[in-house]
């Protein structure tokens, strides 16, 4: 990482994220051992396992995606780079695609917040126990929120990159 992503909210936005992910794969794993286990060996299944699980799965989801970004892990199409050989030729195109996705991410985190405040303004609950869909449904906000967050960095990183690409 660049000298702007240092510092103590980048240490705790990856330590909650990291703890999040962890918090939500056991949860989705406990349910799901216990549903396998009281369905096929009891015969009782869990009534309303549906319905928590997809709460624990939209975030490890969406988490999950903005992690990948935070990383740098998340998926790329890099052909230019096996076409280029100039440095700085790849260095722009590397900004250039990292400011559309900063812009995409954007995109997403308006239409994020409006499928947030629609979550809040209809109080949906599920069928069976009755848990408010937001707390569900907010995580795709949050993510995306996240993702554009580390899309900015590495877009500021790229740019950076482009004067030094052409010393090489």
């Amino acid at each position: 990482m660049v000298k702007v992503a240092t510092g103590p909210l980048w240490c705790g936005l990856d330590r909650l994220q990291r703890v999040i992910l962890i918090v939500t794969s056991v949860f989705i794993s406990v349910f799901m051992f216990v549903e396998v286990v009281l369905r096929y060996v009891f015969n009782k299944p869990l009534m309303g396992i549906e319905e928590i699980v997809p709460l624990g799965a939209f975030w490890l989801y969406f988490i999950g995606a903005s992690y990948g970004s935070y990383k740098r892990t998340h998926i790329k199409a890099e052909v230019v780079e096996m076409l280029v050989k100039r440095p700085r030729t790849v260095a722009v195109t590397r900004a250039v695609a990292s400011a559309i996705t900063f812009g995409l991410g954007l995109y997403l985190c308006k239409w994020g917040l409006d499928f947030l405040v629609y979550a809040l303004t209809q109080g949906q609950l599920s069928a069976t126990l009755f848990i408010p869909m937001q707390y569900s449904q907010s995580a795709v906000f949050f993510g995306l929120v996240l993702m554009t967050f580390y899309f900015l960095i590495e877009m500021i990183d790229n740019i950076r990159a482009i004067p030094q690409s052409s010393k090489a």
